[in-house]
């Protein structure tokens, strides 16, 4: 996840995936900036995870998902200098085909950081009233991390080489019900310091190669 990008759990149903990210957010003590994404089988484009520019009423219609709020929030963060971080998690990514509802992503998380923009509409369309007016192109700064978590059966689609070279796969193994330990007592809860992104970055190897791709993970036990 540090490496940055688009970090991919995969295994069967029931290891935990979906559990992960959302505790890796309480971990860092950002549970505020955490945005869960259920992926709907029926997504095609950007629009069903962005939104999309509505021309006869000259204003942005965002998305259900929360995400473009999410980025702005992110964005507002890293410009003002606030040091936060921000998760956000596709669960069951590929119900859909990543490549087509997730491609702009795909192609700017490629660009240096300075360049990562996304595009939510044209120049010059939007009505001065529109609150998403000044909000046109969305940075995706080095205080942003996107995870997603995938089901290996046959409702879901297989990624296609675009998807897995920009990303870091970590595939977890079917456990062995029969060799687990017996479950100690549960610890009471916990309230973790926040963590910020300065923090965060100085968490990150220098000498890792930033060009590397296709990181595989197997976790067994």
């Amino acid at each position: 996840v540090k490496i940055g990008g688009l970090t991919i759990l995969a295994g069967r149903s029931g290891t935990g995936k979906s559990s992960l990210p959302r505790l890796y957010a309480q971990s860092l003590g950002v549970s505020g900036e955490y945005l869960h994404v259920p992926v709907r089988p029926d997504w095609l484009d950007d629009r069903d995870l962005v939104g999309a520019f509505n021309v006869l009423a000259r204003r942005f219609e965002p998305a259900n998902s929360g995400l473009v709020e999410h980025l702005i929030s992110a964005e507002f963060d890293q410009r003002e200098g606030r040091g936060g971080m921000f998760l956000i998690c596709l669960d069951e990514m590929n119900l859909a085909r990543v490549e087509h509802y997730f491609a702009q992503f795909l192609s700017v998380l490629e660009l240096p950081t300075e360049e990562r923009r996304i595009s939510l509409f044209a120049e010059g369309l939007a009505s001065p009233a529109d609150p998403f007016a000044e909000h046109r192109s969305l940075l995706l700064g080095t205080n942003l991390r996107f995870l997603g978590t995938v089901n290996i059966d046959e409702t879901t689609h297989f990624f296609s080489p675009k998807v897995l070279d920009r990303s870091q796969v970590v595939v977890f193994a079917t456990p062995n019900l029969k060799d687990l330990p017996q479950s100690p007592a549960r610890p009471p809860a916990r309230t973790f310091p926040t963590v910020s992104r300065e923090v965060y970055a100085s968490w990150i190897r220098r000498s890792i190669n930033s060009s590397a791709r296709n990181i595989f993970i197997v976790l067994n036990d």
